[in-house]
């Protein structure tokens, strides 16, 4: 506001004549926020709009709201003692004295969020390991803190949170100092300020270790697993990674000196199992174009099913070519794809499906 200003009470008993007497004002003004980022100082996007802000002279109150982006500028008579509280759900409140307020007061109210308390359960049935370290690690620079909690022999735990996105990760080793196998969870959890959240429900999955050589060495080389969990791992000459225990089908494809190499087989993987020993093959170009689809702008999958052993599945191109190298051996080509086309007129629900020896 600016120019002059009156804040007094007056009773109003019938209709009457009321003389206001308008004296000179100081100001305060500024803006409410908090630190979304988590930096320690005020940046663009942090203002709380519609922040209520109460002021108290004596024993006169008034409450007027901030802007849409957080700003303020109030007109209040000069030369008075003025309070300044801020309460919003889910922050610590805000208080400022102002003694014989004159001229300009700038105030930028920082409101601060309180944590937020999780309770949850750590699960690995048919039994609960005790002792499980549940991280929350913070993402996104959104003002989010890491923690770390540990549940009890039930699974319990209780845990202590600033508003924020996070990744709950657990990877602990399931017999303490043995890497054969690792009880693992990953999910996203996003803290709202002022929340009540229900319950974390941690489930766990146990993964076993899986190590092989890459032979020969030709180049960083991407493997995939496909099996009970699909999982692309980067080596050059060994691997190392851990695996939801279940058959896989193993791929890998490189190209060294303008030749493509490849490998391909399965894999039965459980606890305990040796290194696996890949080597990779000539690889040789097939490629072709998938006939007789009445639907256009589709990927297909298309499975090559080795005779040797081991599965290697790619989409085609929306136009219906595909590409795929391979090593040498015997295939079987599976094609099964359902979508909707029209037929006599009308749209229905069909089934592509194909198998041919190569």
């Amino acid at each position: 506001g600016a120019g002059r200003s009156y804040w007094d009470e007056k009773v109003i008993s019938g209709s009457s004549s009321v003389d206001i007497a308008l004296g000179d004002s100081g100001y305060i003004y500024g803006q409410v926020w908090t630190d979304k980022n988590g930096n320690g100082q005020r940046d663009s996007g942090e203002g709380l709009g519609g922040a209520p802000l109460r002021y108290t002279n004596g024993d006169r109150t008034v409450t007027l709201l901030s802007g849409g982006t957080g700003n303020f500028n109030t007109s209040l008579p000069k030369g008075r003692d003025y309070t300044l509280n801020v309460t919003m759900d889910g922050y610590f409140p805000f208080q400022g004295t102002y003694t014989a307020l004159n001229n300009a007061t700038a105030v930028y109210v920082e409101m601060v969020p309180m944590n937020v308390t999780y309770t949850g359960n750590v699960l690995y049935p048919p039994v609960t390991p005790a002792s499980v370290e549940v991280k929350f690690v913070a993402v996104g620079g959104d003002g989010a803190i890491n923690n770390t909690a540990t549940s009890d022999g039930t699974g319990d735990f209780t845990v202590s949170l600033k508003p924020g996105k996070y990744k709950v990760i657990v990877d602990e080793e399931v017999v303490a100092g043995v890497d054969t196998s690792k009880y693992e969870h990953s999910s996203d959890l996003t803290v709202n300020v002022g929340g009540d959240p229900d319950p974390l429900q941690i489930n766990l999955i146990e993964r076993v270790k899986v190590t092989g050589t890459l032979y020969p060495g030709r180049g960083t080389t991407s493997i995939q697993f496909t099996g009970p969990e699909n999982k692309t791992v980067s080596a050059n000459t060994t691997f190392q990674t851990y695996l939801i225990p279940g058959e896989y089908n193993i791929s890998a494809n490189v190209q060294n000196n303008n030749i493509r190499y490849a490998y391909l087989g399965w894999a039965d993987i459980q606890k305990g199992i040796g290194p696996l020993n890949l080597t990779t093959e000539v690889a040789y170009n097939l490629h072709g174009q998938l006939q007789g689809l009445d639907v256009t702008n589709v990927q297909v999958p298309m499975t090559f099913v080795r005779d040797g052993g081991g599965n290697y599945t790619i989409n085609s191109a929306q136009s219906g070519s595909y590409q795929a190298y391979l090593p040498q051996d015997a295939y079987d080509i599976v094609v099964e794809y359902s979508t909707k086309a029209k037929l006599n007129g009308s749209y229905k629900y069909v089934v592509y499906n194909a198998t041919q020896s190569i």
